[in-house]
């Protein structure tokens, strides 16, 4: 049954590797209806540059907070596996995290990722929330990786 507390196991590449609300907007639809800003209208696709190349959606933490989106931007400074991030659930630690109670840690994992052409990757969460410039421009429309903005 699905609940206001369900969590989703999918996130929506929203903003793309720039912050929320700037222009020029990056991602596939942060903020979908109710506005004329490019964030509130899907894109096009002759707007994605190059679809083999971009992120559109990902595992992601599946905690009913925020886990429809995913950006590399995102973090939490609590740690790695915070909202808006992608997942690391594949291949992570197992270990007890600390502070948490029984939820497991999942640091060194990865994610499955789908890419606007339909192809999938598996990518670590480190290299995917990286600042490093190919992985950067793998989260935007332009394919151009907008460090620093």
């Amino acid at each position: 049954m699905l609940t206001p507390n369900t969590g989703f196991t999918y996130g929506y590449n929203d903003w793309g590797s720039v912050r929320e609300f700037t222009k020029p907007y990056q991602g596939l639809g942060g903020d979908i209806g109710g506005g004329t800003e490019p964030w509130n209208i899907e894109p096009l696709e002759s707007q994605v540059r190059s679809p083999s190349d971009m992120i559109c959606l990902g595992d992601s933490r599946s905690d009913a907070v925020w886990d429809t989106a995913i950006d590399p931007d995102d973090g939490d400074p609590k740690g790695p596996e915070q909202s808006e991030w992608p997942s690391s659930r594949h291949g992570g630690s197992g270990k007890a995290k600390p502070g948490s109670g029984n939820v497991k840690s999942s640091e060194g994992g990865g994610a499955n990722f789908m890419f606007c052409d339909g192809h999938a990757e598996f990518i670590k969460q480190d290299k995917a929330v990286s600042r490093d410039t190919a992985m950067r421009r793998c989260w935007n429309a332009d394919n151009e990786p907008h460090i620093g903005q």
